[in-house]
């Protein structure tokens, strides 16, 4: 069996660990590489000189624009990538994620808000300006349902830039403080105590297949981020049957093809 490489952050997470020692445990030839450490030249045999002779890379990198272009480096010069940079795409691009879905008959509601909305409130008159922004938070509402909702980054992780808005005053200044370089997304947010996470696996030549199961609680009412914790809870709750169908139906589109090697969690 040939080595398979992992490449993580010099502060590694205790899920590299747990990745490492089960490959290890299963006899798996692993090669570490640093993420901080790596000096890659724009010259394919010198990068190929860097990763060896590995069947395959993971990207563990908690950037993911890092993660994302590492991959496409990778793959650029040979190398067999999990995830793939086209499996990883949908990953950077929230929205294109959940209309995919949608295409795909697995149901989420959300909403991209518009672009370039400064602009366009500076050139009217403050009567106009209200009307526009009266019809951008009916037309929102209109799809994405009751508030309060929750706002993120397009393109983000780790819950950075992620908030609540409760108010039409909130939703408001979210539109007028539009960031053409920075795109968010808004979705329905629900107050619960727990948040559950399904992680499932697709092999190459096989159908997304459900790993495991784990709920993360809130520390406190009205908590937006919830997924930074280091460890969850083993879920007994019933609803996570539905969640996990949830998560194999968004793995098979995300990676349809018989080839795609994939993890979502």
């Amino acid at each position: 069996m040939r080595a398979i490489g992992i490449v993580r952050d010099g502060q590694g997470r205790i899920d590299d660990y747990r990745i490492m020692g089960a490959a290890i445990g299963a006899g798996v030839d692993l090669r570490a590489f640093v993420a901080e450490e790596l000096v890659l030249p724009a010259e394919k045999l010198a990068i190929r000189r860097t990763f060896g002779d590995v069947g395959a890379i993971v990207m563990r990198g908690q950037s993911g624009r890092t993660r994302y272009l590492l991959t496409r480096i990778a793959e650029a010069v040979g190398y067999r990538a999990i995830n793939a940079s086209r499996v990883q795409a949908y990953s950077r691009d929230k929205f294109l994620t959940y209309l995919e879905m949608n295409c795909s008959n697995v149901p989420s509601p959300v909403a991209s808000f518009p672009l370039y909305t400064s602009q366009i409130l500076r050139a009217n008159t403050p009567g106009i300006r209200r009307g526009l922004l009266r019809r951008l938070v009916d037309s929102t509402k209109a799809t994405v349902g009751a508030m309060p909702w929750i706002e993120k980054p397009i393109d983000g992780t780790h819950g950075r830039g992620v908030r609540i808005l409760h108010t039409d005053a909130e939703i408001l200044g979210a539109i007028e403080r539009r960031d053409p370089m920075d795109l968010t997304m808004v979705q329905p947010f629900y107050d619960q105590p727990w948040e559950i996470r399904a992680v499932s696996v697709k092999h190459p030549g096989a159908g997304p297949e459900h790993l495991a199961s784990i709920a993360k609680c809130a520390t406190e009412r009205g908590q937006a981020i919830r997924n930074l914790a280091v460890m969850g809870v083993p879920v007994l709750i019933g609803m996570h049957r539905l969640v996990e169908a949830l998560e194999r139906a968004a793995l098979g589109v995300l990676a349809p093809l018989p080839g795609d090697y994939a993890i979502t969690g």
